[in-house]
């Protein structure tokens, strides 16, 4: 297996990966949830006339508006300020695959890793994210690929590095 694809990551698409990442997140949805019911908790004080709740409890109120719509507006900004300052993710990539390493080459880079080097493998459906470290990865999205190499790519990983793939 030889793959050479190629593509420019938009940051329309590298934000929504972004969002569906950090809100996969067992503590991410827990807070979620939570200030969802202390939203309509809230909500549901401030129509009912006889109020449940006292005044200068409403600390917990604020902090569910924080979560609800604080976080993602600080979430984009993070990722609008990360895509600009990453000169690998905001230009073309061009990547070979084949059985033995992953090289990604743009303008002003060029990585490269063995397979056994990887730490792990994220299969989602548009997306393959091939995770060197905890933290970085090549973000392979399907736009990048022909339908069979992007299958065939899938295809090799469960069958070579099974162990490495990691639910999410």
């Amino acid at each position: 297996m030889k793959l050479e694809v190629s593509g420019l990551l938009d940051f329309k698409n590298y934000l929504k990966l972004t969002y569906y990442l950090i809100y996969k997140k067992k503590g991410i949805i827990l807070a979620t949830l939570a200030s969802v019911m202390t939203f309509i908790i809230y909500i549901y004080d401030f129509i009912n006339p006889e109020s449940v709740i006292e005044s200068g409890q409403y600390v917990f109120f604020i902090l569910s508006i924080f979560i609800l719509f604080g976080f993602p507006v600080l979430f984009y900004f993070q990722s609008k300020n990360y895509y600009k300052s990453n000169s690998f993710i905001n230009e073309k990539i061009k990547y070979i695959i084949d059985e033995n390493e992953i090289v990604a080459v743009t303008d002003t880079n060029n990585y490269s890793t063995i397979w056994n080097n990887i730490n792990k493998v994220i299969i989602l459906k548009n997306w393959i994210m091939i995770f060197t470290t905890n933290t970085s990865s090549f973000p392979l999205h399907k736009s990048f690929f022909h339908e069979w190499q992007f299958n065939e790519l899938k295809i090799f990983i469960k069958e070579n590095y099974r162990s490495k793939i990691k639910k999410f």
